[in-house]
């Protein structure tokens, strides 16, 4: 169903989506695969991709060390935008819990950009930056003040 594209985009996005959450955690390359494939093919700007982005990024939940390949295969594709906001998902999904320093830095300095548009991917850093903060205790009250400002001066896309 996923790569029959005379599916709707509707019935792909969320194929991708269920097959995320059967397999959340499992790396499965097959599917990671198909959905990176299905990607190339049919990736548009339409909201229904970040389904898609989604079910690919549940694969990699937790498992930091194995999401590069997916990471590096991301890289091939054409809409620039829709390649920030889908590597943004897997690695945000790949360091959940881990309360990874480096990454919320990362992720802060993606939402302190002043972009017009093109922006959709500093809404997932800033869940990132809840996400990946909330396995320690230091880290979660860092991640909270560090929203607090955001909320109080970022861009109007940080804040909703």
């Amino acid at each position: 169903v996923m790569v029959d594209a005379d599916q709707p985009l509707e019935s792909s996005a969320f194929a991708a989506l269920s097959l995320g959450l059967v397999y959340c955690g499992s790396c499965n390359t097959e599917v990671a695969e198909t959905i990176v494939e299905v990607l190339m093919v049919r990736g548009t700007d339409d909201t229904l991709i970040r389904f898609l982005c989604l079910g690919l990024g549940l694969l990699y939940i937790g498992r930091s060390d194995k999401a590069e390949a997916t990471l590096e295969a991301l890289k091939v594709l054409e809409n620039k935008s829709l390649q920030r906001y889908c590597s943004l998902t897997v690695e945000t999904c790949a360091y959940v819990g881990t309360g990874n320093v480096l990454k919320i830095q990362s992720l802060l300095h993606t939402c302190a950009e002043h972009l017009e548009n093109d922006n959709a991917h500093q809404a997932v850093a800033v869940l990132g930056i809840a996400l990946i903060s909330m396995g320690e205790d230091i880290g979660g009250e860092m991640a909270l003040r560090s929203l607090d400002h955001l909320l109080q001066y970022g861009e109007v896309n940080i804040r909703r």
